[in-house]
């Protein structure tokens, strides 16, 4: 075998240990996980998607269709069950809180986010609005599960209490705001809520939130799913 081709198999060996060693180092990106994540989606396009999104009205739109279906699951069993009970949610369900999301960028921080609620400047969802007063038009007891926390002792002049009356929304039953110190996630604390709920004697025909959250853990006899592609809380 003369120099050339000695030079030319060594080559050779060394590309195809090069090539056993990648293949051995992916493998092992792999396994550990790294490898399978592809790039996620560019968070600059999907802020101008979340803005399109609105300002199409597509985001309107999806909320009155399952406020629509709602409503009609209402009519057909708000006298199917003794002493019926419906249970909502606060933020981007009776209220919007759009103009913060967009003043920040939909960033957000504990500071700013305590300083809008204080505003109590949040407007109505009117589908959701509307729903609401449905379920007292029929005669149906309303109860209210936030992860929004009392900051003022008085529960009357809270400020989510004070924009929820400015919108509109009066004659809840009751009223459950997170407590400061809890820590409980927020499946934990919302099922708990709505446990007391029954165990007073309520049949929860109705759970309307925009998170899963909202919604998961069960005593409810139906659960409606609003749209939120700004946040999400587990």
């Amino acid at each position: 075998m003369n120099l050339e081709n000695k030079k030319t198999k060594s080559m050779s060996l060394k590309k195809l240990l090069i090539s056993i060693l990648f293949l051995f180092f992916a493998l092992s990106l792999s396994r550990k996980g790294i490898a399978n994540y592809p790039e996620p989606p560019n968070i600059g396009i999907l802020k101008q998607s979340i803005r399109a999104y609105i300002d199409s009205g597509s985001y309107q739109n999806d909320l009155e269709k399952v406020c629509n279906l709602a409503t009609i699951y209402l009519y057909e069993n708000y006298n199917k069950y003794p002493n019926p009970a419906a249970v909502f949610d606060v933020d981007e369900t009776l209220l919007s809180n759009l103009e913060y999301m967009y003043r920040y960028d939909f960033g957000y921080n504990e500071e700013s986010w305590q300083e809008w609620v204080i505003q109590a400047k949040a407007k109505a969802i009117n589908p959701v609005k509307k729903l609401y007063q449905l379920s007292q038009k029929l005669n149906i007891s309303i109860f209210i599960i936030t992860g929004r926390k009392q900051i003022i002792d008085k529960l009357d002049e809270d400020p989510t209490i004070i924009n929820l009356k400015n919108q509109g929304y009066y004659g809840w039953k009751k009223i459950f705001l997170k407590p400061i110190n809890c820590k409980m996630s927020t499946v934990e604390f919302k099922t708990n809520c709505r446990k007391e709920i029954e165990s007073q004697g309520y049949t929860i025909i109705m759970n309307v939130g925009d998170q899963w959250s909202d919604l998961l853990g069960g005593y409810s006899k139906q659960i409606f799913k609003l749209p939120n592609p700004f946040y999400y809380i587990p």
